[in-house]
């Protein structure tokens, strides 16, 4: 009886190393969302078409809780990039943290 309980337990103690080593060295992929999610979210949303802004655009100011910055240029394979970040002030909540949180981010060239 003692030899089955040594065997379960070590079998259980493999079984959670190669779990935690599998953990340890897989590298973080971005999840994917697939066409089919996507579609409902945009038919939950009402809109059929991304809005994204194009150069020509012009932004209205930021409100007073909210501010703009442009970061860069950043040169990637040659070419220069910018990033204009939008993030606005976090309120206080019941943890009393306080912050920025990011509200849009564009990479432009």
């Amino acid at each position: 009886m003692k030899t089955v309980l040594f065997a379960v337990i070590g079998l259980f103690a493999i079984v959670a190393a190669v779990f935690v080593w599998r953990a340890v060295h897989t590298p973080v992929r971005p999840q994917s969302i697939s066409p089919s999610v996507q579609q409902s979210v945009v038919q939950r949303s009402g809109t059929h078409q991304a809005q994204t802004p194009t150069p020509q655009t012009v932004r209205a100011p930021a409100p007073p809780n909210e501010s703009d910055k442009i970061l860069g240029p950043f040169s990637v394979g040659g070419q220069s990039y910018k990033v204009e970040v939008r993030s606005r002030k976090v309120q206080p909540g019941s943890t009393q943290e306080t912050g920025d949180t990011m509200l849009e981010m564009e990479i432009q060239d």
